[in-house]
């Protein structure tokens, strides 16, 4: 079950890493489970609005399209970042 590490310490190897993990997640008392079509579609609005607030910085979300393109396709926007995440967060009363 357990081998030698480089520095002597024992380390345990496991079969399934995922597993460990899940217990982890499952053990945590501030895990929020999103399963209706309503939070989920929320949750998505929510990531889009933090992916946008990245892409104002410089940064990337994804390879893929960017969150503002998609925030444009799916809600019709029109304008620059800035005025793009402008509208998109009044839209979500974040503002």
């Amino acid at each position: 079950m357990g081998r030698r590490s480089k520095q002597g310490y024992s380390v345990r190897t496991q079969k399934n890493p995922l597993e460990t993990t899940i217990k982890k997640v499952m053990n945590n008392d501030k895990t929020l489970v999103v399963d209706t079509p309503e939070g989920i579609s929320n949750f998505r609005n929510k990531v889009l609005l933090s992916g946008l607030e990245l892409e104002l910085m410089g940064m990337k979300m994804s390879r893929g399209q960017s969150c503002a393109t998609i925030i444009k396709k799916e809600f019709g926007l029109k304008g620059n970042k800035q005025s793009i995440r402008d509208q998109f967060a009044k839209m979500l009363g974040k503002e």
